[in-house]
């Protein structure tokens, strides 16, 4: 799978905050100071800006609200800004590397105009990663799997401290030059699904999963925005009674819960690259349960046994 998006080059330091969000440093970028100093920088990147580039990027790819999962930078001599990839150990496990060019990147910056380019198009190649959009899964939607990456890239730019004025300078940079695609979705829903993941960032919702655990009632205002009823399919993978209630996955991995007669969506399973097989994950809050390779159900720290699940269904999928 290869992922082309012109990015406006940003060359900065990057440093965790207590309150879990990043913040740029004030050192002068390429970036910054071609805009303030628009005749004075032009020209390729000098070699020495690599290593501050993967910086940036590993920094993005571990504020990944995920399990950890493999991943390897290289150099490319291809013309193109940055691609993503994986190497297949089996039909589960796999390892991604992200190819970047150092060239296209400088010669690219100085039309976006905004210092959040690079941090944009590394969060969306993070959300391809994070999501495992890489992997043979149920889902192989492509409109689908962009737009959840920009849902992480509006994530983790408000994580970030990028401003909303700055999400439509983002996205226009990352798109910038790029051909319409057929199946690919239009400008208006990438620019929605970025809204919300920053706009969910921001309001840090309570998590249906958290709340599960905690023997609490999901919140209404969610279960009207964001949970579905579905009919329970004759495959359904039970739970174990525990303290999470009566939960099941469907086939197409879905975690359902039973309330008031009716089966709703609260997340999805989806396979693990480490030494899980999978774990179940809400969309739009990032909390999320482990289910390992026996189909035992823990909480995202590993140390509270939920239940456990028959996967041998999904395993076959």
């Amino acid at each position: 799978m290869r992922i082309l998006i012109p990015l406006a080059l940003l060359i900065s330091q990057v440093v965790l905050a207590q309150n879990k969000s990043y913040q740029l440093t004030s050192k002068d970028t390429l970036i910054t100071y071609s805009i303030s100093q628009r005749n004075s920088v032009t020209g390729p990147m000098h070699e020495n800006h690599a290593a501050e580039l993967e910086n940036l990027v590993e920094t993005v790819f571990k504020a990944l609200p995920f399990p950890a999962q493999p991943y390897t930078l290289f150099r490319s001599n291809s013309s193109e800004a940055m691609q993503i990839g994986k190497h297949s150990y089996d039909d589960i496990e796999h390892h991604t590397f992200l190819l970047y060019n150092l060239d296209s990147a400088s010669l690219l910056n100085l039309k976006a105009r905004t210092r959040f380019g690079t941090l944009a198009l590394s969060a969306h190649m993070a959300g391809h990663h994070g999501f495992n959009h890489l992997m043979p899964w149920l889902d192989n939607n492509s409109s689908l799997k962009i737009l959840r990456s920009d849902y992480m890239a509006g994530w983790l730019l408000a994580k970030f401290n990028a401003s909303e004025s700055e999400l439509t300078k983002t996205l226009e940079a990352m798109l910038a030059g790029q051909a319409p695609q057929k199946d690919f979705p239009s400008l208006q829903e990438r620019s929605k699904a970025l809204k919300l993941g920053y706009t969910m960032a921001k309001q840090n919702p309570a998590s249906p999963l958290k709340s599960l655990e905690n023997n609490q009632g999901l919140d209404k205002t969610w279960e009207r925005q964001w949970s579905r009823c579905v009919e329970v399919p004759a495959t359904a993978i039970g739970l174990d009674a525990s303290i999470v209630g009566k939960l099941n996955l469907d086939n197409r991995g879905q975690l359902l819960l039973e309330k008031g007669g009716k089966n709703i969506v609260i997340a999805r399973a989806m396979p693990s690259k480490d030494t899980r097989y999978a774990y179940v994950l809400y969309d739009n809050t990032f909390h999320y349960w482990l289910i390992g390779k026996d189909g035992t159900l823990s909480t995202s720290d590993g140390a509270r046994e939920l239940g456990n699940f028959n996967i041998v269904p999904l395993r076959e999928k």
